[in-house]
């Protein structure tokens, strides 16, 4: 995660669920979904690559458990997170689905 971003919102006391939720499927979609591209493969090792996975599932672990803490669907949260109608959105409601 943007740990910058992050740390700022916690030492301000604004880390909440919700930004959380949103910090959390925004790292996952952007290491899952492009830590596999061409580009990133030819500039980064297979153990980077994997590192980039672990943290992607990490960061979907940590959206679930918020998800079921808020008790929200995750239909409601790729409505809110504006990404229903990108290619990230279906991708993103089956990881939140998973168990």
């Amino acid at each position: 995660m943007a740990l910058a971003i992050v740390a700022k919102n916690r030492a301000s006391n604004a880390d909440s669920d919700g930004f959380m939720l949103g910090a959390s499927i925004a790292e996952w979609i952007f290491l899952d979904q492009i830590a596999d591209t061409r580009p990133l493969a030819n500039f980064n090792s297979a153990q980077d690559i994997a590192q980039a996975h672990k943290n992607a599932a990490d960061a979907m672990e940590g959206a679930r458990a918020i998800k079921k803490k808020l008790g929200i669907t995750s239909d409601e949260i790729v409505k809110a997170a504006g990404i229903a109608d990108i290619s990230a959105g279906p991708a993103t409601k089956l990881a939140l689905d998973a168990q």
